[in-house]
């Protein structure tokens, strides 16, 4: 049977449209394929987008009340103003890292939290200012909440500086170490948050204890005797140990833990161990680097019940490399210091990505805190052979 010259052009019409709806959803596919679509961390990339966008609007909110015309108060020193909510004005009813020395924190209640008046979460009068800019409510974290660690920051000091914080990003975007890192290239202090502050702001927001925390402040000549081919000629400045150890068997030849200027977050400090010492003949030979903090039963208040969380950054250029750490404590049971249970091993899940580590650790009526120091040690001889690489080492604690 022969064809009509419109049934012709009919089927040829529907293959055509077939065609380009079927070339359609393959660029669809395509475009998602090399995007790498991950649901989650879209919805992580959003909120931290609003995080973002939040202390930016608040930045430039409170700049403006601070340099208009007529004198407003930012609020009082040595308080962290928290977007939380509880009963408690100090916030004694939330489960806060300890604030800095000298510092106590200020939350209100759900229904004042938003206020523009100065009775929502930040202590700044925006409606008797008329200055308020691009929000009609004080805005808050889209999580909002302690226990998740993600909140907003605010304090300010005698001289009216100030400083606004996110307390944590989410995603592997915009958090440490991503594509599009925000929290440590933001000029802050805390390279896990997201900080707008004045330069000449001198208060604090920041709980971390570690001295030298981003291995930044290096002296450049350091030989101990070592390999300097192998170790180089450098040494913190101060916080941490210099990571020699003249105990372990020749010491004078191959790797020791060790610090670099270059290796870090950013290309910035870093902690530096090569486990390679099996061509000197000492397979995993000891590498370590410490921290002490002395009597913090009497300094920090640590006691029975106190959680003290470690937090760093890690990288390694084999899975099977792991980061060993520990609190070195004193035992009043034994008599002497000791790791006990407090010392940990963590998988680094990616090689040749910066991952970030955590780890609490409680201390219990065992420990005596009050006439003996308290030392971090991080390890790195653990595991298959290769090189770790830590940074931005932080310790925070939440007493009883």
């Amino acid at each position: 049977m022969k064809q009509t010259t419109e049934q012709k052009k009919g089927k040829k019409s529907i293959t055509i449209i077939e065609l380009l709806v079927s070339m359609g959803i393959i660029a669809v596919l395509a475009g998602m394929m090399s995007l790498n679509v991950n649901p989650s961390e879209f919805l992580r990339q959003s909120r931290d987008a609003q995080r973002i966008s939040d202390v930016k609007n608040l930045d430039i909110n409170i700049s403006r009340v601070k340099f208009s015309s007529k004198t407003f108060s930012l609020g009082q020193p040595n308080i962290i103003y928290l977007s939380l909510v509880d009963t408690s004005v100090t916030c004694s009813n939330l489960n806060l890292p300890e604030p800095p020395t000298g510092y106590s924190y200020h939350c209100v209640t759900a229904s004042d939290l938003n206020n523009v008046d100065g009775t929502g979460w930040l202590p700044i009068d925006f409606s008797e200012t008329g200055l308020l800019a691009g929000m009609a409510v004080l805005p808050t974290d889209p999580v909002n909440s302690a226990d998740s660690g993600f909140y907003y920051l605010y304090s300010v000091d005698g001289e009216s500086d100030y400083t606004v914080v996110a307390s944590s990003l989410e995603s592997d975007k915009y958090d440490i170490a991503g594509d599009k890192d925000q929290t440590s290239t933001d000029g802050g202090e805390d390279d896990y948050a997201y900080e707008k502050k004045e330069s000449d702001f001198d208060g604090e927001t920041d709980n971390n204890i570690v001295v030298n925390t981003n291995v930044n402040h290096l002296d450049n000549s350091y030989s101990p005797g070592w390999d300097t081919n192998l170790n180089g000629f450098q040494k913190p400045s101060y916080g941490f140990s210099w990571g020699y150890n003249g105990s372990v068997p020749n010491p004078s030849i191959g790797y020791h833990g060790h610090v670099s200027a270059d290796c870090g977050v950013g290309h910035s400090g870093c902690v530096e161990f090569i486990d390679k010492n099996t061509q000197y003949g000492h397979p995993h030979r000891l590498q370590e680097i410490y921290q002490t903090w002395q009597n913090p039963g009497i300094v920090f208040g640590w006691r029975t019940g106190t959680v003290v969380r470690v937090k760093f950054m890690a990288q390694t250029d084999d899975k099977s490399k792991t980061p060993r750490f520990g609190l070195f404590h004193w035992s009043n049971n034994q008599g002497a210091y000791i790791f006990d249970t407090d010392i940990v091993s963590k998988t680094v899940p990616n090689k040749k990505k910066w991952e970030k580590i955590t780890h609490e650790f409680t201390v219990t009526s065992d420990w005596e805190t009050d006439a003996h120091d308290i030392t971090l040690y991080l390890y790195g001889n653990d595991g298959e052979e290769g090189t770790l690489w830590l940074d931005n080492i932080q310790v925070e604690y939440l007493n009883p």
